[in-house]
């Protein structure tokens, strides 16, 4: 860890000291003037995966009483400074991490980051929440551990060290079940709203979930409390590096900021894609080990030039005048770690066109019977709805009573989770969403609902086929391998 990082996590730590002398909600104790210390022979006997693994069957939603003599040690990697992370603080100790619930506002001023404590578990319950275990106490407000007894059970050993409590560097593609609970350092990322969002919603105290990307465009939720210190503040621009206490809500990977001091050295410009060559390359985050589900069979030809995305200056070149919207290249995110099209980011004013592919020369679609590309990724809220050129005149569309040929025909996915055809229609929609986390197989039958031939264009530079994406949503989808068959 650079010096800079080392710097920034000790006046981390120097202002949750500060809290000693501060005003809250309970009255504080004198601030100690001996270091505190643990009783002689305390000694830890098992560690975090140890104890998550020897109560890996509490049941979610449920809990166990801890009956053995069991004592950990870790260091406080995070905890109620900014009001983002509440009523908790998490431990670490080098094997996992774990949250521990405490029945008190504030208590950052006693459980500083970098911390050192030992947890004497006796008595205590694990807790299984959102599918992970925590520590806390059974038939309490939400299974908190009330302060007179968490401050018996969790005993401070020395001064808190902002050193105690460096986070792993990793990437997102690394991040996989054995890392919640602890404190992990993401470089290269950036927010989505191209700094125009804020963290959360002040107003109203909404918590809201955000998107931070990588360099090959995977993403991970960072989840920010309407009650933080930080809820009002934007979102910076640019790209740079991203400290925070990583979870899981069920197979959802969650990344929560201790303070506003976890978002730092960003700089213009979004990460060149070589930026990252770590970890998986799937676009996704690989939870528990698993293995991303294979790819629906590929059949027929490339429908352009470059549709593969494999060669993007090729694709590039395939494209009309208005080129790319909301469009970004991935390079390994593709089938098999080929290259792919990144559809990523919002647009609030109108939809639009994520772009438009032109027929190329020596093309002769004349006997295709459908167009297939794979998708994976997800989007709430909107869909995508694809327009396909046509040069059959008996396909007609209602312009305002008047019945005219249609120049292209519409598919709209609507609701997609799982590989479908669909079949043309005349009239563009974005109502539905996207959640394919694994690759799915789109069909568009060349034929319209009435079932007319969609006729595809010849000459060369027309439009050939285009993608589009609703106003007012966030998307963060994968696009390959876009063929004719």
């Amino acid at each position: 860890m650079n010096s800079m990082n080392i710097n920034r996590l000790l006046r981390y730590t120097l202002l949750s000291l500060v809290l000693l002398f501060a005003a809250c909600e309970r009255k504080y104790e004198a601030p100690l003037i001996t270091e505190p210390t643990v009783e002689e022979g305390l000694e830890p006997n098992i560690t975090i995966a140890e104890l998550k693994q020897r109560y890996a069957d509490v049941p979610d939603r449920g809990s166990q009483l801890i009956d053995v003599d069991y004592v950990l040690k870790g260091v406080v990697v995070g905890n109620d400074i900014s009001g983002n992370i509440y009523k908790q603080i998490y431990i670490e100790d080098g094997t996992s991490g774990i949250s521990i619930g405490c029945d008190q506002n504030n208590i950052s001023a006693d459980y500083a980051v970098g911390q050192e404590v030992y947890v004497k578990a006796h008595g205590l319950y694990t807790v299984r929440y959102g599918g992970h275990l925590q520590l806390g106490m059974a038939d309490t407000q939400a299974n908190r551990i009330p302060y007179e007894i968490f401050k018996e059970k969790v005993l401070r050993s020395g001064w808190a060290k902002a050193e105690n409590a460096m986070p792993e560097v990793v990437t997102i593609g690394q991040l996989n079940e054995s890392y919640v609970g602890r404190l992990i350092q993401l470089n290269n990322v950036y927010f989505e709203g191209e700094g125009k969002l804020t963290y959360s919603d002040p107003i109203n105290k909404e918590t809201l979930n955000r998107n931070l990307y990588d360099a090959k465009g995977r993403s991970i939720i960072l989840r920010n409390s309407g009650y933080s210190s930080f809820a009002a503040d934007l979102m910076p621009a640019g790209h740079g590096s991203v400290v925070g206490v990583f979870s899981l809500y069920g197979t959802t990977p969650q990344l929560f900021l201790r303070s506003a001091d976890d978002v730092f050295d960003f700089v213009p410009g979004l990460p060149n894609m070589g930026d990252d060559d770590t970890g998986n390359d799937n676009g996704s985050i690989d939870i528990g080990g698993g293995t991303e589900q294979p790819a629906p069979e590929l059949t027929g030809e490339v429908l352009f030039p470059g549709s593969d995305f494999n060669d993007w200056a090729l694709f590039e070149k395939s494209l009309n005048s208005y080129g790319l919207i909301l469009v970004k290249e991935s390079k390994t995110g593709g089938v098999d770690g080929s290259g792919a099209a990144h559809l990523v980011g919002r647009k609030d004013d109108k939809n639009g066109y994520f772009f438009t592919s032109t027929v190329p020369e020596g093309f002769d679609g004349s006997k295709a019977k459908s167009i297939t590309f794979l998708i994976k990724g997800k989007v709430a809220g909107k869909s995508i709805s694809v327009n396909v050129y046509n040069t059959n005149p008996e396909i007609l569309y209602d312009d305002n009573g008047t019945m005219k040929p249609s120049g292209y025909v519409t598919y709209n996915l609507g609701d997609l989770t799982k590989s479908a055809i669909f079949k043309g229609t005349t009239k563009n929609a974005y109502d539905g969403s996207v959640s394919a986390p694994n690759w799915i197989k789109v069909t568009l039958d060349l034929t319209t609902e009435d079932g007319k031939k969609v006729v595809l264009p010849t000459k060369v530079g027309d439009s050939l086929i285009a993608f589009k994406f609703g106003k007012s949503a966030d998307y963060d989808i994968l696009l390959d391998e876009i063929r004719f068959e």
